[in-house]
């Protein structure tokens, strides 16, 4: 056996890097689970973002199904890149962003309520919403996911009984 490569084992082996060599074999859970959540500031602070995000997509869902069920359809002429416009009944024109809208056969349909023509919503396109849903449910749980690897981390020490 090479008496080089042993000497230099055991000059490791006794050497108390950090805590991690011999003597050492102090456990603190405490200290430990500072550590944790340490670790896990970042990605709650991430987590939050996302579901005031989450929440703000889901408020303009509710908004645009309110403006559906109880406003009064208009429909408007559809060209892309361009703002879609209407001449409202109190003579006022008013245009509207169709970037997001569910298009059919060249017409976007907007609904307003009472006579608040200037706050009618766009009708948005089953793509897109599933689009913006997916992308915060898949980061919202990729999220979680590295939170519960924070706290539940394997153990590399294999009890035998």
């Amino acid at each position: 056996m090479n008496d080089l490569y042993t000497r230099d084992r055991m000059n490791r082996n006794n050497a108390d890097f950090e805590g991690s060599g011999i003597g050492s074999g102090r456990y603190d859970s405490r200290e430990e689970q500072k550590a944790k959540i340490s670790d896990a500031k970042l990605p709650v602070v991430i987590l939050i973002f996302m579901a005031i995000g989450l929440a703000g997509i889901i408020y303009m869902n509710v908004n645009e199904l309110k403006h559906i069920i109880n406003g009064t359809p208009v429909t408007l002429d559809y060209v892309s890149g361009q703002r879609s416009t209407w001449k409202a009944p109190d003579g006022n024109t008013y245009s509207y962003e169709c970037e997001w809208a569910r298009v059919k056969d060249g017409k976007v349909t907007i609904y307003y309520l009472g006579t608040d023509y200037r706050n009618a919503v766009v009708v948005s396109s089953i793509q897109s919403w599933l689009m913006f849903y997916g992308f915060f449910v898949a980061v919202i749980g990729a999220i979680i996911f590295w939170i519960y690897k924070i706290f539940h981390k394997k153990k590399h020490a294999v009890n035998r009984n």
